[in-house]
């Protein structure tokens, strides 16, 4: 298994050998960033976040008073995960910068599976979107049926001539612009569920059969009936779904977005009983952050995300 291993870890949790882990939340760095050329230096979050937790001494421990968040979530799930000693930190996937992005794809889908073999729900830090499709392909493997809750700026569904092209010919093109058109790919991915969607760049694209978009000013009303309950959920939460002035840190950023309250909503109004299988959180660039305020905050989200997840 090639995983390298931080002098810190995420929330200062155990780091213990892959041998020795079993039904366990997992967090796993993914410090990738040659899917978006934009945002190539978002591979350096996985270790910027754990710095980042590390000087300022946040720590994931039994007895913790999640009030202080004032998110009005009682936290139930990862406190149960924390007793139970089943969050740990794997640390990030061997990567090199001269590997091609292909070789790094195939990487992760064999890394996954590997992980997913041992009942492990992945929590993966990027690193830029264009992980995902690696991810869930490997869960492919495990489960007959997939639904993604996409949380974007954007679409994320591309399908230029020239990709239609590359198809035709039997290549596949693959980047952050097109993840979620590969993931409806997939025969076990039965639909996915678009949250914070905005921008006039969306307007130029044919949804998948798969895709739900839930507008903004429709989240409270719609999100639930979009949601099977019923099909495993894959979360994939890209930071330029935030408004800019919450999360500068990203190089798509795009106005009016949603607020962090309006995160807490959506994941309120999500079933309890919701089978989370694997979450990522993606496109956190730390050199485009201000005073490290999208660092703060992908804290925070991250603390909210893995409350979602029950083994």
């Amino acid at each position: 298994m090639n995983l390298i291993k931080s002098n810190y870890t995420i929330f200062s949790l155990e780091s213990p050998e892959f041998k020795d882990i079993n039904e366990a939340v997992v967090f796993i760095g993914v410090p990738f960033g040659k899917g978006n050329f934009k945002n190539d230096k978002c591979s350096k979050f996985p270790g910027y976040l754990r710095s980042y937790m590390y000087g300022k001494n946040i720590k994931l421990k039994n007895q913790c008073n999640f009030k202080y968040l004032s998110t009005k979530i009682d936290f139930e799930k990862l406190k149960e995960l924390i007793k139970n000693n089943q969050i740990v930190d794997l640390g990030d996937i061997w990567i090199l910068n001269n590997e091609n992005a292909k070789f790094t794809y195939e990487n992760i889908y064999n890394t996954y599976k590997s992980f997913l073999e041992k009942k492990i729900v992945p929590f993966s830090i990027g690193g830029d979107h264009s992980i995902s499709y690696p991810i869930v392909k490997a869960l492919s493997h495990f489960h007959e049926q997939i639904q993604i809750l996409h949380f974007d700026a954007h679409l994320d569904v591309s399908n230029s001539e020239l990709q239609k092209k590359f198809s035709e010919e039997g290549r596949v093109t693959h980047h952050f612009g097109n993840v979620m058109k590969l993931c409806a790919d997939l025969n076990q991915v039965k639909k996915i569920v678009h949250i914070g969607i905005r921008d006039f760049v969306n307007m130029n694209y044919e949804l998948p059969q798969e895709s739900i978009v839930i507008y903004n000013d429709e989240i409270e009303s719609n999100l639930l009936d979009a949601i099977d309950p019923n099909i495993p959920t894959y979360i994939s939460f890209d930071i330029d779904v935030l408004c800019p002035s919450l999360a500068p840190g990203t190089a798509t950023p795009v106005c009016n977005g949603l607020f962090f309250s309006d995160i807490v909503n959506v994941l309120k109004i999500l079933p309890d009983d919701l089978n989370v299988v694997g979450i990522d959180l993606v496109e956190v660039n730390p050199e485009l952050d201000l005073k490290n305020q999208t660092t703060q905050i992908a804290t925070q989200l991250i603390s909210l995300l893995v409350n979602t997840i029950k083994l």
